[in-house]
This record gives structure tokens, sequence and C-alpha cells, in this order.
């Protein structure tokens, strides 16, 4: 009984005129902050993953076992091959047990989605949380260095959250999804969709 999410990630990279770089990581942390900024484990499960590139080609890639158990990295390009210019990789996984176990009254949703640790800053983000179904009670919030973000867009008809940034930031930016108790079965299905721009390769 937890929220499945299915996530579909846009990432737009600017090589350059590279000669020695091969392509990008993305890491996935596996441990959530609660109210009290004690890092907790969380029981996440990351299947179904696709790498590809706009034109639906896939990308080379690989899971780096060696960063330790919190954290999924996903290591893309072929290290026989060195990649310039503008680079698109579209990847797309699903979560399972995104859901917090805590003894509230509210279900809990809480995604890291743009990552932590870039090297290089990103220019401009989109990230949209796409709902199943109208859910009574339900709040889809965003904080970024430590503020809400606003909505950009808001479209209660199509139960779609919209959230844009622009200028030189290295993330996090932390979607919460919060709901009156139990709305959130196994069923329940929540899209989220992100735009990068990143100026500098770091692989």
């Amino acid at each position: 009984e937890d929220a499945t999410l299915r996530v579909v990630e846009t990432i737009v990279y600017d090589f350059g005129e590279s000669k020695n770089r091969h392509g990008i990581y993305r890491d996935l942390q596996f441990m959530f902050s609660d109210k009290d900024e004690d890092w907790l484990p969380s029981a996440i499960i990351i299947t179904d993953v696709s790498i590809k590139d706009e034109n639906n080609i896939g990308h080379m890639w690989k899971r780096d076992s060696s960063v330790g158990t919190n954290l999924v990295r996903f290591k893309i390009g072929n290290e026989h091959r060195v990649v310039e210019g503008v680079k698109t990789y579209v990847i797309s996984y699903t979560v399972r047990g995104a859901l917090k176990d805590d003894s509230s009254a509210q279900d809990l949703i809480s995604w890291n989605a743009i990552g932590e640790d870039w090297f290089v800053p990103i220019m401009k983000s989109t990230v949209s949380v796409s709902l199943p179904h109208e859910i009574e009670g339900v709040s889809v919030d965003c904080v970024h260095e430590g503020s809400v973000c606003p909505v950009s867009k808001n479209s209660t008809k199509n139960n779609q959250y919209i959230f844009h940034f622009e200028g030189r930031f290295k993330g996090p930016v932390q979607i919460d999804i919060q709901a009156p108790k139990g709305s959130f079965k196994e069923s329940f299905l929540v899209f989220i969709y992100k735009n990068y721009w990143l100026p500098l390769p770091f692989m």
C-alpha cells in the first residue's frame, strides 16, 4: 500500500567543444529528511529504467553500485566515445515505496525532483506533477533552498502542478504531495517531468 511514481526527466546538456567527455551521471538519493532534519533511510525501489535521446534512440548506460547503498547512480555514456555539443537525455523510471511511513493524519510523498551535488549550475528547469485523478484535500508543494516555490501554472482540471525555475542553481528542489490518510493506494500514480539546461559537462 504505497504510492507509485512514474518519473520522466529530460536533461539537455551542452558539452561545448569537449574533447574528453563521455556523458553524464544521474544520482538518485535513497534518503529523506524529516521535519527535525534527521536523515532517515527510505524503502524506495527503482525499476523500469529507460534512457534515450530526443529521437527515442537508446543511450548506453549502466548502474554504478560503487557509490553506496543509499544512492542509485546511472552512468550514461560510452567510455570509448567522446561527446560534444548539445545532447539530450530522456531518463524514465518507476519509483515504488515513495510514501513516507509515519503516524500522522496525512499521507506524504516527498521527492527530490532535481537532485543534489551537481558540479555545474542548472540554467532552467520545469517540474510538472500530474495526479491521475482529483483527490480531495490534496496539496502539492515545492521547496527550493528553504523557500516555497510559486506555482507557475496550476490546472485543476487536469490535476497538474507546474513549477518553473530560471537562473544558475544546483538544486535540490523538493516536491511534497500531501493528502488525507489512505488517499494514496497501490494504483496511485504520479508523473513528474523535469527539464534541465546545464552548460558544462562533468563526466
